[in-house]
């Protein structure tokens, strides 16, 4: 996750250890000491919504569901970047944390119990994968009973699940298992849809070619359809991470994160630009996330650093 502010300065996540401010020089300005990973949203008064984890050591023991335990929690593999655990948090401008939801407490107090089944036995030490927080807007509101403009659309990877929060109690609200796998990146549309990034995976294509797509819901109805790419366009495929951006020319901003890709494509599905990041002859660096910034983004006349 990342933040670009026009003073040339940028606020990032290290995935799973913290959050940092760096100037537009890179030196920290401050850090938020917490097990902050993926996405940073500006919460719109300065502040943002970052996704975190609890320590093992700290969970309630009512939200240790079966099959671990605490003692294989705490004693998990060093180094392990994820929890099991996940917060939302919500920090001022200078990233003092001001109030967090739980979105296993979330989950255990809509007695939702059974969309986690079967991660618990698939990935019991990580069982949600809270990967993204949007905030809510009108439209969007306006398509589903008892949601609100300014609640948190967030995106649960292991469950293939988009859950709305309360913004103020973290009470789950709503939520919508759909067509994909390890999804990322549910952004609303104008219309109050939700564009998801479907990653897909190698193992859960059947017949069909492996590959990802973006995939538009209607939420008032629960239906959907592919976007990107249909019949004759060009593949894609990021089974982990991956990001995209509609923009304000009309055009989209996609990060094929396995493949060290950013790419853009217009209305009519037509590429315009892509880039790849190489490693060395036979390897792409994988790009977590992409950022289009006009040329008069930026407020800074002087960019030299001591």
């Amino acid at each position: 996750g990342m933040h670009v502010y026009r003073d040339g300065s940028v606020l990032v996540n290290i995935s799973g250890k913290g959050t940092a401010k760096l100037d537009k020089c890179g030196d920290v300005e401050w850090t938020i000491d917490r097990m902050n990973h993926h996405s940073i949203t500006p919460a719109g008064d300065g502040g943002f919504w970052i996704p975190s984890h609890r320590a093992a050591s700290e969970t309630p023991e009512h939200l240790i569901f079966a099959p671990t335990t605490r003692d294989k929690l705490v004693n998990a593999p060093a180094g392990r970047l994820y929890q099991y655990e996940n917060l939302i948090l919500r920090t001022d401008a200078q990233g003092k944390v001001l109030e967090q939801f739980s979105v296993l407490q979330a989950i255990y107090d809509a007695g939702l119990e059974s969309v986690i089944w079967s991660t618990m036995h698939i990935k019991p030490d990580d069982p949600t994968h809270l990967n993204d927080i949007d905030i809510v807007t009108e439209p969007l509101a306006s398509k589903i009973e008892g949601v609100d403009s300014g609640d948190l659309l967030v995106s649960l990877r292991q469950t293939a699940q988009l859950a709305i929060l309360d913004s103020e109690t973290g009470e789950l609200k709503w939520q919508h298992a759909g067509p994909w796998v390890y999804q990322h990146d549910p952004d609303i549309t104008a219309d109050g849809n939700i564009v998801v990034y479907n990653n897909s995976n190698y193992d859960l294509h059947f017949n069909r070619p492996a590959g990802s797509n973006l995939i538009e819901l209607d939420p008032a109805v629960g239906e959907t359809r592919v976007i990107y790419p249909t019949e004759g366009q060009p593949s894609f495929l990021s089974e982990l991470l991956g990001a995209h951006d509609l923009l304000p020319n009309g055009n989209r901003l996609i990060v094929e994160s396995r493949a060290g890709r950013v790419f853009e494509i217009n209305p009519a599905g037509d590429i315009v630009w892509d880039f790849v990041k190489p490693y060395d002859e036979y390897y792409a660096s994988l790009i977590a996330y992409a950022q289009r910034v006009e040329l008069d983004f930026f407020e800074v006349d002087d960019w030299s650093c001591e």
